[in-house]
């Protein structure tokens, strides 16, 4: 019984371990886009990469597993370009707040 514990805390070290390990190259973008005039953008597309949501009727986004370096961000609405910029993921948590011209 001993041994079986001691193989479940040493299974439970290594696991999380290794999960926190992979999380730490990848990271969570959060944030805003909102009109010069301080309203928000509804349903905007957010990209970086691959990766892309829409915005919510307060402008939120989130875009998960990005990884860690640099990327281009860009941001459209009905097929309109908004912004594109460069920005570095280079911590596990970033918070945006993008203000766009008038659409």
């Amino acid at each position: 019984m001993k041994r079986l514990n001691c193989l479940l805390v040493l299974w439970l070290f290594l696991f999380t371990g290794f999960s926190s390990s992979l999380a730490a190259d990848a990271a969570t973008i959060i944030g805003e886009v909102i009109k010069n005039n301080g309203r928000p953008v509804i349903r905007a597309v957010v990209k970086i990469g691959d990766e892309f949501t829409y915005t919510d009727v307060q402008g939120r986004f989130r875009l998960k597993n990005i990884p860690f370096g640099k990327h281009t961000l860009t941001i459209s609405k009905k097929g309109q370009l908004l912004k594109t910029r460069t920005i570095e993921i280079d911590k596990p948590k970033i918070n945006l707040s993008e203000k766009v011209d008038e659409l």
